[in-house]
């Protein structure tokens, strides 16, 4: 019997220490259950920024191709007048040929009324008089027509050059419209990134929060074995102790049991008793290393789980 309690209480003793390697093992889970909750709030709060960021992009973007499109506009617009002051100013340019084709004909004529005026003598004074003002009048409209023309010129380059640099300008702005709506495509999906990555995370808190939960209950099952395997420790020892008083009793009785048979049976009685306790102790014992090992299979499950 006192080998078999022995036996008992080097077993307590076994699961004492497995409870306590398994108590370690959930402690160590539960930091890093904790640390990863701590990792997916920050990636939740950095993901959420990050959204807010591209969020914020993405209306600049269509901010800035809304004025495009609108400066677009202008400069079809201007480049329209622009280029409708061109065709005005070749108009232009034409009447200045056609009066200084007048003022060339005329000039003409005033010479040939001079001839004549001439070959009439004393009679045709009056008339030279007037036929070179005529002349002298088609020379000023000769010149005037000239500058004019020389200024239309001047006008109808720089009008060239400004439809050019104006549909130069056009070009750049729908490239820039490009441009920007191609920003803004890489924003969209930068933003549908960031939700997505954001919302993984919130999962994985949540998860991780749900796992938090169930370590915490997993330490209060293991701090629970824990006491009763101590106290099972303590009453196997207090049951050895007993035992050793026990078996000396017995050699004592055994050397006079012809004398006092009836104390005999009483200590009979007592061993059963005691044998009773320890086969419970046992049936106690084999119970908690169940727990044990159920408590180590669950601990292999978070370890692989992490």
């Amino acid at each position: 019997m006192s080998k078999a309690i022995e036996g008992v209480a080097k077993g307590a003793q076994e699961q004492s220490e497995s409870v306590a390697k398994v108590s370690i093992a959930t402690d160590q889970i539960n930091s890093a259950i904790q640390q990863v909750a701590g990792n997916a709030s920050a990636v939740s709060r950095d993901s959420a920024a990050a959204a807010e960021a591209a969020r914020k992009g993405t209306i600049t973007v269509e901010q800035t191709l809304s004025g495009m499109q609108t400066i677009k506009s202008k400069v079809g617009a201007s480049a329209e007048k622009v280029e409708e002051m061109g065709r005005r100013s070749e108009e232009i340019g034409r009447i200045i040929e056609t009066i200084e084709d007048i003022a060339s004909q005329t000039n003409l004529l005033a010479l040939n009324a001079a001839i004549e005026a001439a070959r009439a003598g004393e009679h045709g004074k009056g008339f030279a008089v007037v036929a070179d003002e005529v002349r002298k009048l088609a020379e000023r409209s000769s010149l005037a027509t000239r500058e004019i023309g020389e200024l239309i010129n001047s006008i109808l380059v720089t009008v060239q050059e400004a439809v050019v640099a104006m549909k130069e300008g056009s070009k750049e702005v729908e490239q820039g419209v490009i441009t920007a709506g191609q920003a803004g495509i890489v924003l969209n999906d930068i933003l549908l990134a960031a939700e997505a990555v954001n919302k993984q995370a919130v999962m994985a808190g949540e998860a991780s929060e749900r796992m938090k939960l169930a370590s915490e209950d997993l330490v209060s099952a293991v701090d629970s074995v824990s006491s009763i395997v101590e106290e099972n420790t303590a009453s196997t020892e207090e049951m050895a102790a007993n035992s050793s008083e026990v078996t000396q009793a017995i050699e004592d009785i055994a050397s006079v049991s012809e004398e006092n048979s009836a104390a005999i049976e009483q200590v009979s009685a007592s061993t059963e008793e005691m044998s009773a306790q320890v086969e419970e102790v046992t049936a106690s014992a084999q119970s908690l290393s169940e727990m044990a090992r159920d408590l180590q299979d669950l601990v292999a499950v978070f370890k692989l789980g992490a």
